[in-house]
């Protein structure tokens, strides 16, 4: 990115990574998979492709905000000891599962972060990952029928659960597949798996945002202004993906997202084979 020149082309790239980002972050198919391969074809943003991940996640991040500000506003209560505004969402209980479950969250996506980080470069990579995403979604027709509710999640859960969404630090693993599949596999009804994968996606998500925003120091207000065109799309797509990911989940559908990842992934694989 030329941070001294912005042109219409890199506007209309942030535009368009936003939108990928929005729609494939809460949708259980990798947004950092598809951002990697999609920026393969937008060169305008190969140089601080990680930095402008971020930033389109940090769009996202306000999304789930948005749309789960009263569960939020819920643990926030119980933090500072007022009464919780929904008496049917245990705050209390959440909030510390939601705690254990970033622990190892944090202690993966460290361990990996170093690592990983030469294969947002490579869509080869980011494709085979998204076609072994789609496995694991298939692989969620085999699980129990989930009857466990909010209130039935233990410690155990949470750590798996947050163990899980580790690994989503590589491109191509969805993070929302990874933790909702698991928590499906432990017989949690898709609906609460869903809702607790997205509220640990929160402090995840923010401490990512955190680290790498120090790389924007320092940079031109104009080399900004794509970076924010790119996190207001992701936000207003991202709204609109945690609505359509709920009543895919509600009706039972959540596999089905795995025929997507088997066709995108094997596809892109196949098209890169036969262009070689």
């Amino acid at each position: 990115l030329d941070h001294g020149d912005v042109s219409a082309l890199e506007f209309m790239d942030a535009f368009v990574l936003g939108i990928v980002q929005g729609i494939t972050e809460f949708l259980p198919v990798s947004s950092d998979g598809h951002l990697v391969i999609a920026q393969g074809y937008f060169a305008a943003f190969n140089e601080k492709a990680m930095t402008f991940d971020i930033m389109l996640h940090f769009g996202t991040l306000l999304a789930v905000i948005l749309y789960f500000r009263r569960d939020l506003l819920g643990l926030v209560y119980f933090l500072v000891g007022k009464g919780v505004p929904d008496p049917d969402f245990p705050a209390r209980q959440w909030f510390w599962l939601i705690v254990l479950a970033t622990l190892p969250t944090g202690i993966v996506g460290l361990a990996l972060a170093k690592p990983v980080e030469p294969l947002f470069t490579i869509p080869g990579f980011a494709a085979a990952a998204i076609t072994a995403n789609g496995i694991l979604l298939l692989s969620t027709m085999m699980a129990p029928k989930g009857d466990r509710g909010a209130r039935d999640l233990r410690i155990s859960d949470a750590l798996l659960i947050g163990f899980t969404q580790g690994f989503a630090i590589l491109p191509g693993i969805s993070r929302s597949s990874n933790t909702i599949a698991m928590a499906m596999f432990l017989g949690i009804k898709g609906e609460v798996a869903a809702r607790f994968s997205f509220l640990i996606s929160v402090p995840a998500v923010t401490g990512a945002v955190l680290i790498k925003s120090m790389e924007l120091q320092g940079l031109p207000v104009a080399a900004l202004i794509p970076y924010g065109i790119g996190t207001a799309v992701a936000l207003l797509t991202g709204l609109w993906a945690i609505a359509f990911l709920l009543k895919v989940i509600m009706k039972g559908k959540f596999q089905f997202f795995g025929y997507y990842c088997l066709l995108f992934g094997g596809g892109f694989l196949l098209l890169r084979m036969t262009t070689l």
